[in-house]
């Protein structure tokens, strides 16, 4: 809190609460906050709320969740050269069981979801039996995306399909037998190296 400030902001506040606030500036921010109401109320909601936030009995979030939000809100890295694509390689993180039918009497669901992660993205992935023939490849792409295309690859076999701008791709009524996928979204291309349809 400088000579010129009327009244003192968050930080200074916060600074006086935790009590790393320089003696002079402690002592002419005491005196403000004994003569103005106003910050004086400001300065209560931040002891109660701190005060709250420390006696709180809830479970920290898990560390990948933070991790993951951390880089959410990461700025960018700088933007690569035009033409250089970077290349990802999706490491399995979960799935590849079928999923508990939830709100239906016994058994297990056909789908099968999997998530795979490559640096800041991840790619949702969802198996399920399609009503005609074939199986139902659909999934989101979660990250720093913009649309994109999805490719499944096996052998000489190559589909394609759109990712929207929330990330979301289908392919239907794709043929057993192991793929793998490839998602070109912007300058990054990531792979799912290996993985089965059907069977």
């Amino acid at each position: 809190m400088s000579s010129g400030d009327t009244h003192p902001d968050f930080a200074t506040l916060s600074q006086l609460r935790d009590g790393s606030l320089a003696d002079d500036d402690r002592s002419r921010c005491a005196a403000h906050l004994a003569g103005c109401a106003a910050c004086a109320a400001r300065m209560e909601w931040l002891m109660r709320t701190v005060d709250l936030l420390r006696s709180s009995e809830l479970e920290d979030a898990p560390a990948a969740l933070i991790a993951r939000a951390v880089r959410l809100f990461s700025p960018l890295a700088a933007p690569r050269p035009l033409g250089v694509r970077r290349r990802l390689v999706a490491l399995l993180r979960s799935g590849g069981a079928p999923s508990p039918a939830f709100g239906l009497r016994g058994g297990v669901s056909d789908v099968r979801r999997c998530f795979y992660e490559a640096g800041a993205f991840g790619i949702d992935l969802r198996l399920a039996p399609h009503a005609v023939a074939g199986w139902d490849v659909t999934g989101q792409l979660l990250g720093p995306t913009a649309g994109g295309v999805i490719h499944l690859e096996s052998g000489d076999l190559r589909l394609a399909a759109p990712v929207s701008e929330d990330g979301e791709f289908r392919l239907d009524g794709v043929a057993p037998g192991r793929y793998a996928l490839r998602c070109e979204s912007g300058d990054d291309e990531i792979h799912v190296e290996a993985f089965d349809v059907g069977g």
